[in-house]
């Protein structure tokens, strides 16, 4: 996951662990598309052998995803889509959307910025 993704994640961590179910077609999306593996599913879904709750297993798997590839944000996104039977679930893959496209316009606008002001410098002393 590149930093603006985790940036973005981090940003939205108390959205998402509120309101995500894991268990079911998250998850099993994920591990279908190998973002996540046999252990860390089990990891995710129990504590010692004991199952987590639902806002434990979130928590788990937000604290995984930042370190499970470069696919790992967008096919987290694209498995909220997939469970389009619970709606609180598009909803946070709109906010992942909009938080990306958010960022990813900062980012951009202050590279921009800095380049003019690296310039405007470059150019005062000529």
């Amino acid at each position: 996951m590149d930093p603006v993704e985790a940036k973005v994640l981090k940003g939205k961590h108390m959205d998402l662990q509120k309101s995500l179910h894991v268990k079911g077609t998250i998850l099993d999306y994920l591990q279908s598309k190998s973002i996540v593996g046999e252990t860390q599913y089990e990891d995710i879904m129990k504590n010692g052998g004991v199952e987590r709750s639902p806002r434990d297993m979130a928590r788990q798997l937000l604290a995984y995803l930042p370190h499970a590839g470069r696919e790992a944000f967008s096919q987290f996104v694209a498995a909220l889509e997939y469970d389009d039977g619970v709606l609180v679930h598009q909803e946070l893959a709109q906010l992942l959307k909009e938080g990306l496209q958010k960022e990813r316009g900062e980012s951009m606008e202050k590279k921009l910025d800095d380049e003019e002001k690296k310039a405007l410098a470059t150019a005062s002393y000529t």
